[in-house]
């Protein structure tokens, strides 16, 4: 506790001579024993999309800019224990319907800790655990759909907000008037009272991560607040295309920082642009399978990705089991525009 003390004194000194630069909150990193199972998982049952690579999830639209959406990754371990007593307890998200999606996971392997019931002055809150021990919370907020939160469970929640806000930025805010959060982006990072909780690494949820734009800057930034490094930054990239570093918050929650130096999030929305060349339509009685062919600009020369996307579209009994192509040019981004009308043979608009 004297550590605690110590080191969010540091930082409240820090942060009275110059106030932290918000970092983006980038992403969760979970421990289980089936990496492509629980990805598949969180994409079937609560809104995942492919991330920054397909092994990542993501659950809003990347829409080229910073921040960037927080990611879900997974990295493959024998029985961890569950986020149950963890300091990092839970994901939350909000849903439009608690008790409906409780019974939809409950039938996908989940299992229910808490009831769907109405929180007074707040909203419906249900409470399940993954099939690999994550702790989910269900949240009716009509403000913010999808991910929601991260919450902590902290001896002292005032102070471990106070490190956190003055390590990282975000925006102190109350849930409802009720509930203390710092916010970032769209998402909220709670901290709640509890005693006796271990630290994160080696749990279901083993960390969270924030992503510096300049590792170096940062991590000098970070020392001379006191904050305490478990890992060095890495002085070359990755294979991934990012620098590291391990930082360690109060509570013992484990804290990655990532520089998206030489990767696909490394670039700027005009450097992100895509210019859509063509694609290919299957049709699978009433099925049709859009695979988009795009040749994407960056910096550091010409990338050509691909995009499957599926839709279930009527189609005439003529035009089934058989695939045809059609040419598509324009300049615009494959992700979040629509396309112009007439793109697509069952007269359907991009933007899918």
């Amino acid at each position: 506790m004297r550590g605690l003390v110590l080191g969010v004194a540091l930082l409240a000194a820090s942060a009275g001579a110059a106030a932290a630069q918000t970092l983006g909150y980038g992403h969760i990193h979970f421990a289980v024993t089936d990496p492509e199972k629980a990805r598949e998982w969180y994409k079937a049952h609560l809104g995942g999309m492919p991330g920054e690579t397909p092994d990542r999830v993501i659950f809003e639209a990347d829409r080229g800019s910073r921040p960037t959406p927080v990611q879900f990754m997974w990295n493959k371990a024998d029985a961890p224990p569950s986020s149950e007593g963890s300091v990092i307890d839970n994901v939350g998200f909000s849903v439009r319907d608690v008790e409906a999606t409780v019974k939809a996971l409950e039938a996908s392997g989940a299992t229910v800790v808490a009831p769907a019931r109405p929180v007074q002055g707040l909203w419906d809150r249900a409470v399940v655990m993954d099939p690999w021990g994550v702790k989910i919370e269900l949240v009716e907020n009509s403000d913010l759909q999808g991910l929601h939160h991260v919450a902590l469970r902290v001896a002292d929640p005032e102070a471990s907000l106070t490190w956190f806000v003055n390590a990282f930025g975000g925006e102190r805010t109350k849930l409802r008037g009720r509930i203390d959060a710092l916010k970032y982006g769209p998402i909220y990072l709670l901290a709640l009272k509890a005693e006796g909780t271990v630290p994160s690494q080696g749990r279901a949820i083993d960390h969270l991560g924030w992503d510096p734009a300049d590792m170096d800057a940062s991590a000098a930034d970070l020392k001379a607040k006191g904050v305490k490094f478990t890992a060095e930054p890495q002085p070359k990239v990755n294979q991934f295309g990012h620098r590291t570093a391990y930082v360690e918050a109060p509570g013992g929650v484990r804290i990655e920082l990532v520089q998206h130096a030489a990767c696909a999030w490394s670039k700027s929305s005009e450097e992100r642009e895509s210019v859509t060349l063509g694609y290919t339509v299957a049709y699978n009685r009433d099925v049709v399978v859009f695979v988009v062919v795009a040749v994407g600009r960056r910096s550091s020369g010409t990338r050509i990705g691909f995009d499957v996307r599926s839709r279930r579209h009527p189609v005439a009994p003529e035009r089934r089991a058989r695939t045809g192509s059609h040419d598509w040019r324009h300049s615009r981004r494959l992700h979040g525009r629509s396309a112009p009308r007439g793109c697509h043979p069952c007269g359907a608009r991009g933007n899918r």
